[in-house]
């Protein structure tokens, strides 16, 4: 699926397209940008 398909289901536009990607990418793709960093982030509230 595309991300602009995505977002057409969650009817929502993410005006970071890049992060957007990076949420969806797993370490094993892409050792370098990958959604791990993004983990903290979700824990620090």
């Amino acid at each position: 699926m595309k991300l602009e398909d995505f977002e057409l289901v969650i009817n929502y536009s993410f005006n970071d397209q890049e992060l957007l990607e990076t949420a969806f990418q797993h370490k094993s793709f892409n050792k370098n940008t990958n959604n791990e960093r993004l983990e903290f982030l979700g824990d620090k509230s």
